[in-house]
């Protein structure tokens, strides 16, 4: 399967980066998501490709202890393009704005929702989401424009950075985390936070992906399919249940892309369909099937039925555009608390569950605006060479996996691990059509 042969799997072919075939090449189509012509010109220099090294490698090496820093790195490496484009020589190439419209477009839709919030902390919240958007647009662009010098560099790092991730992650579960509790000032006999590795955990997830796909490009496709298959097996020793998830989510829709992409993308896409638009049904169904009352069910997996059933019920009240941006925060005090856990939230600082917050902040406007986005990447999935694509529907699957359980939607660290992992993506894509417009 995983062989040198010229046999071609629907998506995936077994030759590796298009290799001998007797059928010609398509023409390269250099262009962002959703559009197929390039429709704009743009420059890019050849700095760009070591930045982005450098940006992968620093953020495999400090991610692991802290995993906020992604939004920083992710707005520094922005700049310093910027910088690069306006003062060194450019490289003249074409770029496209199709996808990175639409994500803009709907990221200041969703911002639109704090003029109506119930919270006040919607305007703060709106201005770290178009915080985050505006550089990410920028790393976008410019990764759509790389040349493939530059595109080799950043790969390069993207793997380096993946290396240093995995070995740091390995060193801190063989030693009881010996360097976050030197970093701490925690000593060695001293109680850790059970959660201390979650969010690291759910990085790595996001992050494998991308390496696994930059390591098949470049031959290594027994590391690159051992490498998820290896890290799901591990999480099953770790805290992060929803990474757990997310991996196994990521896994089948993996191997489900490789045997046949066509019937996973209308699968994902019905399956999407309704996931958001019975989310709120959904969540009293469970409640009232007494799901929080399974006796194998986890503590955390019986607090989110609890969880969800409040929150729909909160849905009914303000239906068609919900109770405004970041209002989850203010809502938990109406919710009161769990009568036989009465330190626990029924509603905490937000339902754990991407659809549902979008739900109970954005209503039917939000759900419409964030379904016309989500269902957009599956169609840029379709879009992307096809030995790269189950790579990406892997971490698509594996992002959705994990939002579908735990963290707010609009966690900032959260959203810029998600933002490079898509970045590593877009390198591993864009180098393999530049290899295939030389064929």
């Amino acid at each position: 399967m995983f062989g040198r042969s010229t046999a071609v799997l629907d998506g995936f072919p077994a030759a590796g980066v298009y290799g001998a075939s007797s059928a010609a090449p398509r023409p390269t189509v250099t262009s962002l998501p959703f559009l197929k012509k390039p429709v704009i010109k743009g420059v890019v220099s050849h700095p760009s490709g070591h930045l982005l090294a450098l940006w992968f490698v620093a953020l495999g090496c400090v991610a692991m202890w802290s995993p906020r820093t992604t939004v920083a790195m992710l707005i520094i490496a922005a700049v310093f393009l910027l910088l690069f484009r306006a003062l060194k020589r450019p490289v003249e190439t074409r770029i496209s704005v199709g996808s990175t419209a639409l994500f803009g477009f709907s990221v200041l839709l969703i911002c639109v929702g704090a003029f109506w919030s119930v919270a006040d902390s919607a305007y703060f919240q709106a201005a770290q989401l178009l915080g985050l958007a505006v550089p990410s647009v920028v790393i976008l662009l410019v990764l759509h424009a790389l040349p493939k010098g530059d595109l080799l560099w950043a790969r390069h790092g993207l793997i380096a950075g993946g290396i240093a991730f995995t070995v740091l992650m390995l060193f801190e579960l063989l030693t009881d985390q010996a360097a976050y509790r030197a970093i701490r000032g925690i000593g060695p006999g001293e109680m850790l936070d059970p959660n201390a590795l979650n969010r690291p955990e759910v990085l790595a997830a996001l992050f494998i992906w991308p390496v696994a796909g930059a390591l098949w490009q470049i031959g290594w496709r027994k590391a690159a399919v051992v490498l998820p298959l290896a890290y799901t097996a591990i999480t099953f020793t770790l805290t992060s249940q929803s990474t757990v998830l997310g991996m196994i989510a990521g896994l089948v829709v993996f191997v489900a892309a490789v045997v046949g992409w066509r019937v996973v993308r209308w699968v994902l896409v019905v399956g999407i369909a309704a996931a958001f638009l019975l989310a709120v049904p959904a969540a009293h169904w469970m409640a009232e099937g007494g799901l929080n009352e399974v006796g194998w069910l986890p503590f955390s997996a019986k607090h989110r039925v609890l969880i969800w059933d409040y929150v729909a019920t909160l849905v009914a009240d303000h239906p068609y555009f919900g109770w405004g941006l970041d209002a989850s925060r203010v809502l938990n005090d109406l919710g009161g608390r769990l009568e036989d856990r009465p330190s626990v939230e029924l509603l905490p600082l937000h339902p754990h569950n991407a659809m549902l917050q979008v739900w109970l902040e954005l209503g039917v406007y939000g759900i419409l605006v964030s379904l016309t986005f989500v269902l957009g990447l599956v169609g840029q999935i379709d879009r992307v060479p096809r030995d790269v694509r189950p790579f990406a529907a892997g971490l698509f699957a594996c992002a959705l996996g994990i939002a579908s359980v735990a963290y707010g939607v609009w966690q900032t660290w959260w959203l810029a691990g998600g933002l490079t992992a898509v970045a590593g993506m877009v390198v591993v894509a864009q180098m393999a059509r530049a290899e295939r417009s030389q064929l």
